[in-house]
C-alpha cells in the first residue's frame, strides 16, 4: 500500500485526484494527508470521508476546529504547515495542487524525502527551478509533471535519448481572446476573462489562460523540467485541446500525446507510472474528429511568452520575480483594481526594472517574491492615482 499527500484536495484538480484515487485500479494508494486553504468545509468532508491521519490549512483557527471535530487527527497551520504535514507523514507519494507558491517548502521537502512529487503546481519550477533540480540531484525524490502538456512531453520522451530531441511543441488552447490583438483586449471584463472556452478551472489559472501567461509559465517550466533551453520550446495555438503536446526528434519525427480533456488522464498516469492502468473513461473517438487546428507562436500579438523567454536566457531569480509579478497582477485585476491589459503593463514594468541574483536558498526565492509583491502594490497604486 502506497500512502498519498495530497496539497490543494479542495481544489478542482485536488478534487478530480481524489475521484482519480477512489477508482478501484488505484486500490492501493491510501490517502494519509490532506492539506487546503479556505474552503474548510469542504476539507471537513473529506477528512470524514477519507480519515487521514494529517491535515494542514492555512489559519490556526480551523486547525483547532477540526482536531476538536476529529479527535486523533493532527492539523497544521501556518506558513509552514504544508512542510510540516508532510514531515510528520512521509509518504510515498505527494500530489501538489495548491496554485502560487504556498506549496514551495512542501514540494522541496517531498523531493527531499524520497518521495513521488506528481506536480500540478506550475509556479515551484517557475520560481524555485535550480532548488528542485538540486533536490532531485542529491536525493532520491522523482517529480512527475500532472499539467496535460508536460505530462504530454513526458509521455513522448519515454525511451528517447534527450539529445534526439530537436523541439519541444506546447500546445495551447489560445483562451477567450486568441484571435484579438492586444489593442482589442481594452474592454475585456472579469466575466469575459473567466469563460474559458475549453476548460474548467480555478479563478487564477483561467485569467493566467486569458493572458497567455498560463502558457508563459509552462515554457519556463518546461526549459527547468527537460533540460532544454528556449529555442528549443515553441508554443503551437490548436483550440480544440485534442493534441496535449508533441515533440520533434531530429531525424524529423514527430510524436504526440492525445486524449479528452481531462485532468484525471495525467494524474492516472502521475500516480502509476510507468505502468498504464486501466482508466472506465469513455475514449477519445478518432473518427469523429475533424478541423483539428494549429497555429504558430506568432498568432498571438500578447507580449507573455516573450517575456517567458527573456525570463529563461536570464535565469538566476528572474522566475521567482516574474510569476510573483503575474500573482500580483490577476489579483488585482480580479479585485477590480487594474483594467486586463494593465497585466501586461505591471509584468512588463517590474521585470524591465528588476535587477536579478543567483538563488541558493529557499529564503533567496521567498525575499524575492516579498520584494517583487510590494513593487507590484506601489505600481498598482500609482495606477489607481493617475
Amino acid at each position: 500500500m502506497k500512502t498519498v499527500a495530497l496539497l490543494g484536495s479542495t481544489g478542482s484538480i485536488g478534487r478530480r485526484a481524489l475521484e482519480i484515487l477512489a477508482l478501484e485500479t488505484n486500490s492501493r494508494f491510501q490517502v494519509v494527508a490532506l492539506a487546503a486553504g479556505s474552503n474548510v468545509d469542504l476539507l471537513e468532508q473529506q477528512i470524514h470521508v477519507l480519515r487521514p491521519r494529517v491535515a494542514a490549512v492555512a489559519h490556526p483557527e480551523a486547525a483547532g476546529h477540526i482536531e476538536q471535530r476529529f479527535p486523533g487527527i493532527r492539523c497544521f497551520s501556518g506558513g509552514s504547515g504544508l512542510a510540516d504535514l508532510l514531515r510528520s507523514t512521509k509518504p510515498d507519494v505527494v500530489i501538489s495542487a495548491i496554485s502560487g507558491t504556498v506549496s514551495l517548502a512542501a514540494n522541496l521537502v517531498a523531493l527531499e524525502q524520497g518521495a513521488r512529487l506528481c506536480l500540478a503546481n506550475k509556479e515551484t519550477l517557475v520560481a524555485a527551478g535550480s532548488l528542485v533540480r538540486n533536490a532531485l540531484d542529491n536525493g532520491n525524490g522523482e517529480l512527475i509533471p500532472v499539467d496535460s502538456e508536460h505530462s504530454a512531453i513526458f509521455q513522448c520522451l519515454q525511451g528517447q535519448p534527450r539529445e534526439a530531441v530537436s523541439r519541444l511543441l506546447l500546445t495551447a488552447s489560445g483562451g477567450p481572446f486568441f484571435r484579438r490583438s492586444r489593442k482589442e483586449l481594452t474592454d475585456v471584463t472579469i466575466e469575459m476573462a473567466l469563460n474559458h472556452p475549453t476548460w474548467k478551472m480555478g479563478r487564477k489559472i483561467t485569467i493566467d489562460s486569458a493572458t497567455l501567461m498560463n502558457k508563459a509559465l509552462e515554457l519556463i517550466e518546461a526549459a527547468v523540467l527537460f533540460q532544454v533551453g528556449e529555442r528549443k520550446i515553441e508554443v503551437v495555438f490548436h483550440p480544440q485541446s485534442v493534441v496535449h503536446s508533441m515533440v520533434e526528434f531530429r531525424d524529423g519525427s514527430v510524436l504526440a500525446q492525445l486524449g479528452v480533456p481531462d485532468m484525471g488522464l495525467p494524474i492516472h498516469y502521475a500516480l502509476n507510472f510507468p505502468d498504464r492502468i486501466g482508466l472506465a473513461k469513455q475514449p477519445l473517438q478518432i473518427e469523429g474528429m475533424q478541423n483539428l487546428e494549429f497555429f504558430g507562436e506568432k498568432a498571438s500579438d500578447f507580449p507573455s511568452l516573450p517575456l517567458a523567454r527573456c525570463v529563461v536566457r536570464e535565469g538566476k531569480n528572474a522566475g521567482a520575480v516574474f510569476n510573483a509579478a503575474n500573482e500580483s497582477a490577476v489579483d488585482a485585476f480580479l479585485e477590480g483594481r487594474i483594467a486586463f491589459t494593465d497585466i501586461f503593463s505591471l509584468v512588463e514594468q517590474i521585470l524591465s526594472r528588476s535587477n536579478f541574483h543567483a538563488v541558493r536558498t529557499l529564503d533567496d526565492v521567498t525575499s524575492s517574491i516579498e520584494d517583487t509583491r510590494v513593487r507590484c502594490q506601489e505600481w498598482i497604486s500609482r495606477k489607481l492615482r493617475s
